[in-house]
Parts: C-alpha cells; structure tokens; sequence
C-alpha cells in the first residue's frame, strides 16, 4: 500500500466517524423525545454525549473539508490576481493557518494536565477524551497546510488549486487617549479580519487570525489579556459545544432527507395542481413551494437547488424568461432563513443569549410577508411574459395530489406546534423533522433508498462541520470582542441614534445590507452578532425583533454579488450568467427591501403576533 492509497483510507475513516457521531446524536436526542413522552422515562446521558458526538463531528468534518477544499472564504479579490498574486496569497494564507494549528496544539497540550484530572458531570468521562480532539485536528490541519506549502514551493501545484476555499467632542485628555484606544481596537480587528479574508484564506482561519492579532495587541497595549494559546485552544472547542447548535444538523438532515425521499417533488405538484394553470403559473408554484419548503428545512441554499432542479425545466419548456424566473426562484429561496425552521435563527439565538423558540414563532409573519411581496411583484412583472399555461387538472387528481403531499405539509404543523405547546425543544423539533422526514421518504413514499443513507448523512454532517467550526472560530474572536470593549465603541459612534430606535434600526439594517454584500451568510451573523447585540440591549430594541430582522436582512445578501450564495446556486443549476440571473432578481430584491423598511417603520407587524403566539 502507497501512502496515497493510506491517506486515501485515512479520510474514509474520518468520513465513517462524521455519519457515526451523527447517528449517535440522532438515536440519542430522539430516543430521549421518545422515552419521556412515551415512558415518562429518559436517557440521562443523552445530551451529555450528544455535545460530545457533536464536538467531533465538527472538527473531524473539518479536517474532511479542508483536505476537499470545501471551507467558505471569499475569492472575489484572490481570483482576479495573477498566477503570481494568486501563489503570494496561498503562501500567506496557508503559513498562517499553520501558525494558527501551532497556536491550537501548543493550548491543548498546556490543558492536558487540567483536563485529565476533569470529568464530565454526567458519564464520569475524562475531559481529555473532548478537548483532545485538538491534538488531532491541530495536527491533521498543520499536515494539510505543510503539503500544501511544499507543492506551492516546489511548483507542483496547478493553477486552478490557487484558491482554496469556496464562494462569502469635549474629551478630557485621559477619556481621549482610551477613546482612541478603543478605535484602534476597532481598527484592528476590521483590518486583521478583512485582510485575512482577502488573501483568500477560509472565514473560520481568518476568524481565528483576528483572534489571535486582538489577544497580541491587547496584551501589548492594554494588559487587558495575556497572550496565552490556552486561551485560544479553549475558546475553540468550547464554541462547538452547545446543545441547542445540534439542531443545525438535524435540520440539514431533514433537507437531505426530503429532497431524496420525494417531499421537495410532492410540494411542487401540490402547488401546480391549484395554481399552475394561471397566467404565470409557475411563477406562483414557485412562491408557494418556496414558502412551504422554507418551513420544512431552514437551509436557503438546499430549497434554492431544489426548487431550481425541479422548476427551471419547466419554467424553461414553456417558455418564461429564464433570467426572470431564475430570480423569482432565488427570491423564493431566502425565505428559509427567516420562516420556522431556520438554521440562522438558532445560530443568531446562540450567538446572542435570545430565545430560539421566540425567534421561531417571531419569523413566521415576516416570511409570509416576504413570500406575498414575491408573489404580488411576479404578477406585475409576469404581464411581460408570453407563456404557454399548463392544463388545468380535474378536481379528482387534484385532491388526490393534495392528500400525496399532506405528510410533507403535516411536518411544519408537527414543528411549529411542538414548540409552542411545549412538548419538544428546538434542538428536538429538529430531529423529529429529521426522523419524519425519513419515515416518509423510506416508508410512504418509498423514495428514499437505503443504498443512499450513507452519502445524504455524509453531506449533512460535512456541511454541518464546515458551519460549526465556523461557529467554534467566530466564539474565540466572539469573546475577545467582549474583552476588547468593541461593542462599547460601536455603541458610541452610534449614540447620535440611540435615542431614536427607529432610527437606530435603519442605520444598522443599511450597515447589514452594505456587509451582506460582501459576507456570507453564516459569517455575517457571526462576526456581527456580538458587536451588535449590546448596541441594541442599551438602545431598548427588543432582541428578538432585532434578530427576525438580522436574519432577513442576511438572507437578502444571499440573493446581492459579489458574494450571493444562492444567487450563484440557481446560475449554476439554470446555467445563466450572474448578470443575467441578478437583472431578473432586481425587482424581487426591491420588494424583499421593501418589507425589511416596512417591519423598520412598524416592529408591531413582527412582535404583535409574536405575543399572541406566546399566549
């Protein structure tokens, strides 16, 4: 055996580990759901291993990913370079990241001693078992960085391997000096973190590089913090364990379970029985789908495909604009992140100490709000279109579609119901959409193929990996924003609007869409999250008001470029061009902005529903 063939089945194994923690979670939190309302029983170490499980499968994902290339960045500046600029970037970005991976196993190895005599509170288990994941990681990642830099050196790397990441007054003298400290601590953590990115360097490293450059200057200017790599090692696999996070994996395993099960096929029929024959019908399908799959899955890039898979064909055969109608599509799409349930809104609840529960039950006006300004902006701009009109089906088939699709329409009602009345958690909801999703797609549909189980659990928890140890990275910078006092300074460059809380929305709606554009998803939320949320407890904006609206105004930036996740999933599944594909989302984009501005003027469309909900 060559020792590509054993690095080859190193990664298999590291493959079989992330569907085995995987599965572990799912069995764990699900049997416990069951047991107690069944038994009135539980599993007592259930959330205890299954922060474990999850702790591995994020950074033993990780390392899949970085080996695959598969971390989010941002290209748009690294991409345009020359061979040269392109080589000069790669070599910063991987000497850095392996600067970093150092940093990590030199923490680890400082907390071995504490960590052996640690046990965890439930199971007795030796903390080293968790937090000696780091020694793993550190050094797979550090081999993955090494090989890269000797193929760069040596010149035996190719040129399309250059990128490596995927497409993101009246001072007194001694009150000055601290308020200029505190600008250039601003200064500091933009520039490190914005230049690391745009080397082209994974958002998670370049997380991590902001973290390390704050915790040095603070040491060298404030003494606020000593620069320890305890501090980053610790910070680091304590981002990635938290229980209500597990619902992230669970829901992208719904997804995977649904569009591979039929449920996703089932919605789009359901839509086209009743509403396709119209002028523009399939624009309609489109919005109706868009809504009802938001509330399945919570991922706006797996509805985008899904919806692009199944409608651009049709949409394309009977002859609508392919331009206009991969816009619509995209439009319908982000709708995900902000309707029940929503992957954003659990990170964003994480990330700001807000209730995932409240989130959920506040998303639901605004998505619906989201999805009728779609569909009134495509009957005004479906009058352009010279299609033909589907036929419209007898009633007997229509009702007969309906019923195929009522599993798939009984999922949010399971969801959104269980957690109002109380009976499961977020993280719970999740895996008992995943459970569902799969019963259905492997009992009644009969759709879903056991042969395929292990590749749709695999891309469910490389995915997960890749937004976890994001979300592990953004906690070590999350928490040096807070030591660094940076959220006291955004409060004070924004004190001119903090007594006007409308006013002080709009100014940090227009900052989201400005960084929307540029960031993606995930990392926004993030990297703006901690900075924000203090602005808003002092300022007396509701947080949960202010999240429903963080994430809508997020989800815009999916549908804006440079950056335009989903976006560039409906261009690459429609085969148009960006400029193409964004003159057809121009009239949608404008009517999303529309009810963002709209919920700024009027937050009682938002939170009077959501008291009702709470009843």
């Amino acid at each position: 055996m060559n020792l590509r063939t054993a690095i080859d089945y190193f990664y298999k194994l590291l493959e079989f580990l992330v569907v085995a923690c995987l599965v572990a979670m799912v069995i764990m939190v699900f049997g416990n759901v069951v047991l107690r309302y069944a038994f009135n029983s539980g599993i007592t170490i259930s959330d205890e291993m299954s922060r474990y499980c999850f702790i591995w499968l994020t950074y033993i994902g990780a390392m899949v990913a970085m080996r695959e290339g598969g971390h989010l960045g941002v290209d748009t500046l690294v991409k345009h370079l020359p061979v040269l600029g392109k080589k000069v970037c790669l070599f910063l970005s991987e000497s850095l990241m392996l600067f970093c991976n150092a940093l990590f196993l030199l923490g680890t190895w400082k907390m071995h001693d504490l960590q052996v005599t640690n046990v965890s509170p439930v199971v007795g288990l030796s903390m080293i078992w968790i937090y000696g994941i780091g020694y793993v990681v550190s050094v797979v990642m550090g081999i993955i960085n090494l090989n890269v830099l000797f193929r760069l050196v040596t010149g035996r790397i190719a040129d399309d391997e250059l990128v490596q990441v995927i497409e993101s007054e009246g001072l007194t003298d001694a009150t000055k000096k601290l308020a200029e400290a505190e600008a250039m601590t601003v200064s500091v953590f933009i520039l490190s973190l914005l230049a690391a990115m745009a080397i082209g360097m994974p958002i998670a490293y370049a997380l991590l590089v902001c973290g390390v450059t704050l915790m040095a200057f603070l040491a060298a200017t404030s003494h606020v913090v000593t620069f320890d790599s305890q501090i980053l090692a610790q910070r680091f696999v304590e981002g990635a364990d938290n229980f209500p996070l597990l619902a992230v994996p669970f829901f992208l395993l719904a997804g995977e379970f649904m569009n591979a099960g039929g449920l996703s096929r089932r919605i789009v029929n359901l839509a086209m029985a009743w509403v396709g024959h119209f002028r523009g019908g399939l624009g309609y399908v489109t919005v109706i789908a868009a809504v009802i799959m938001a509330s399945l899955s919570g991922s706006a890039v797996a509805d985008t495909a899904a919806l692009a898979a199944l409608l651009i064909p049709m949409m394309r055969a009977a002859g609508y604009d392919v331009g206009r109608a991969s816009g619509l599509i995209a439009s319908g799409g982000i709708i995900a992140p902000v309707i029940p349930p929503s992957i954003g809104l659990i990170i964003f609840g994480v990330a700001g100490n807000v209730s995932i529960t409240k989130l959920f039950l506040a998303g639901i006006v605004p998505g619906l709000l989201m999805g009728l300004a779609i569909g009134a902006t495509w009957w005004w701009v479906a009058k352009k279109e010279n299609v033909r009109a589907a036929v419209k089906p007898p009633m007997a088939d229509r009702l007969r579609i309906t019923a195929e699709g009522g599993f798939a329409l009984a999922l949010p009602i399971v969801i959104i119901g269980g957690m109002k009345f109380g009976v499961f958690t977020p993280t719970e909801a999740a895996v008992v959409a995943a459970v569902y999703s799969f019963c259905v797609g492997m009992f009644i549909y009969r759709e879903l193929k056991w042969s395929a189980l292990y590749q749709l659990m695999l891309a469910a928890g490389k995915t997960t990996a890749v937004v976890m140890f994001l979300v592990a990275a953004a906690m070590v910078s999350a928490w040096l924003i807070t030591v660094a006092n940076i959220p006291t300074e955004v409060a004070s460059m924004l004190s001119p609007f903090m007594d006007n809380k409308m006013l002080l929305m709009l100014v940090m709606m227009l900052l989201i869409v400005v960084v929307g554009t540029a960031l993606d998803f995930t990392p926004t939320v993030l990297i703006l999250t901690p900075v924000l949320m203090p602005v808003v407890l002092k300022a007396g904006i509701d947080p949960v008001y202010f999240g429903v609206m963080f994430i809508m105004n997020n989800a815009i930036g999916l549908i804006t470029p440079p950056v335009g996740t989903v976006l560039n999933v409906v261009c690459g599944v429609a085969r148009v061009s960006m400029d193409t594909a964004f003159k057809g989302v121009l009239p949608f984009l404008a009517a999303q902005l529309a009810v963002l501005f709209l919920l700024v003027l009027f937050p009682a469309i938002v939170l009077v529903p959501l008291q009702w909900w709470m009843r």
